[in-house]
């Protein structure tokens, strides 16, 4: 490919080797544009890097899947892995729950849209709301099945590589970020049905201890802990799960892997519009780079 290539249903063979044969459907209609785009370097941040290079070899995992021995930087070299390793299995899932992630996520208003095929969208409520300044981030088709509204945060505390002075921990580790991995907060203000409530997640740096988990229920005025079976339960009356977020949200150790391999991908890397805008018969795809 060359930067600046447009890719429409006409030449769309050159991209099927590089997009998973179960997305094919969704990604390639009649009246596709696809934007190829060079995304540039994707380094992680410098302070990941070095921690990276500093701490090469010292994390292990154990017969069991735990983690240990970790500070910061990339855990493992994905170059060193076997396809059909149980142990490099393991040791991609925790390249992918220690990858840079900054210091976490903020954003104050979240659309969760769940998207049934066929029909359309545009005497949805969320067409018109606010003048219509949604309709441009929700072309082409399909239905609306649930949209819910409001703040997310996910704030990291232990193996921060920005924070190299205070152990790679916020706070130094003291205080409500000891032995904490991550805390990650989901709110929601609309629709009125669910506007108020709130869930709480505590990952524990422990790899062998289970989450803690708490909700807010308005209609109880309360605060009442959850089972963390929760988090594999539908979402809302939804077909998702709190695992589901980030593509995988879960615990490492309530799962069995295997390393299968590699594979080259189009994916949009750097997107080319602030907020995410979809199109295509389904209204699934992104109509990006």
């Amino acid at each position: 490919f060359v930067d600046g290539d447009t890719i429409t249903f006409e030449n769309a063979d050159l991209i099927r080797p590089f997009i998973p044969a179960e997305q094919q459907e969704e990604l390639i209609f009649e009246g596709m544009e696809m934007t190829i785009k060079d995304a540039g370097d994707l380094s992680p941040a410098e302070s990941f890097q070095t921690t990276t290079k500093q701490y090469y070899g010292q994390a292990t995992v154990n017969a069991d899947g735990a983690f240990e021995n970790y500070a910061a930087g990339r855990p493992f070299d994905p170059e060193k892995f076997t396809p059909g390793s149980k142990e490099d299995g393991w040791k991609q899932v925790w390249n992918w729950m220690y990858r840079w992630q900054n210091d976490g996520l903020k954003i104050n208003e979240v659309h969760w849209v769940w998207v049934r095929r066929g029909g359309n969208h545009d005497d949805h409520p969320i067409m018109t709301a606010a003048g219509g300044k949604y309709a441009e981030y929700y072309l082409g088709g399909g239905t609306f099945e649930r949209v819910l509204t409001g703040p997310y945060q996910r704030i990291h505390m232990a193996h921060r590589a920005d924070l190299p002075e205070e152990n790679y921990m916020m706070n130094g580790g003291k205080g409500f970020a000891k032995g904490t991995h991550f805390r990650e907060y989901t709110g929601f203000t609309a629709p009125f049905d669910i506007a108020g409530t709130a869930f709480l997640i505590l990952r524990y740096d422990d790899p062998r201890k289970a989450d803690d988990s708490w909700a807010y229920i308005p209609s109880l005025r309360r605060v009442r802990r959850i089972s963390v079976e929760v988090k594999s339960d539908s979402l809302l009356g939804t077909d998702h799960t709190l695992e589901d977020f980030y593509g995988f949200n879960g615990r490492p150790m309530e799962h069995s892997w295997e390393y299968i391999g590699t594979a080259r991908i189009l994916a949009v890397a750097r997107s080319r519009y602030p907020e995410t805008v979809y199109y295509g018969p389904n209204g699934w795809p992104p109509y990006d780079d």
